[in-house]
């Protein structure tokens, strides 16, 4: 006859090792989804290469948290409070940021498709990669300060609502009333916009 075993008490420490909270659960994403649920901000972790797929954290607090590497697939985090969070090479493919607000949060070839950013808002964050492309940036809310960088980051252009997508000639193109990104480069359009078609 078998027995149901208790789950192992878990815990979540942050970076200067100290227990923000536990409880008994079967992994990571339930003791995270436990601790957002009880209302316990998520500040100084390193969830960097972690299996976060389909994790929910509608209504986090999310401080100086690393998700970097981090698959994030299908991740929840509608309505959240994102502030100084390292997004560097996770996949966010199918993510729901949807009412959040973003801040100082830095995404480097972060995989957009199906991100849903309706309503969100981006204030002085930085963006680098062309994946970007797969935001759709109408459906947000408000962007401040907000940068999309070329590859060798040495230029930077204004990320708006109104910036506009375009898929031509097998390249994706990244458009706002001053410049265009394209292959990890970005160019003024007054001066050299005609020569990317």
């Amino acid at each position: 006859m078998s027995r149901l075993e208790k789950p192992e008490l878990f815990r979540l420490t942050n970076r200067d090792g100290i227990t923000i909270y536990q409880c008994r659960v079967n992994n990571l994403k339930q003791a995270l989804e436990m601790a957002v649920a009880e209302g316990v901000k998520l500040h100084n972790l390193d969830l960097s290469y972690q299996d976060l797929s389909f994790v929910n954290l509608d209504d986090a607090h999310l401080y100086d948290v690393s998700f970097a590497g981090a698959n994030m697939i299908g991740a929840n985090l509608s309505e959240a409070m994102i502030q100084k969070c390292d997004f560097t090479e996770a996949s966010l493919l199918g993510a729901c940021l949807a009412y959040s607000t973003i801040s100082q949060t830095c995404f480097v070839n972060t995989e957009f498709a199906g991100v849903d950013i309706s309503c969100a808002r981006f204030f002085y964050n930085k963006f680098i990669g062309g994946n970007v492309f797969f935001l759709d940036f109408s459906s947000a809310d408000k962007f401040v300060g907000t940068y999309l960088y070329d590859d060798k980051r040495e230029r930077f252009m204004d990320l708006q609502q109104y910036c506009i997508r375009l898929s031509m000639n097998g390249k994706h193109y990244i458009i706002n009333d001053m410049d265009v990104y394209v292959r990890g480069k970005i160019c003024q359009m007054q001066h050299k916009f005609n020569d990317f078609f």
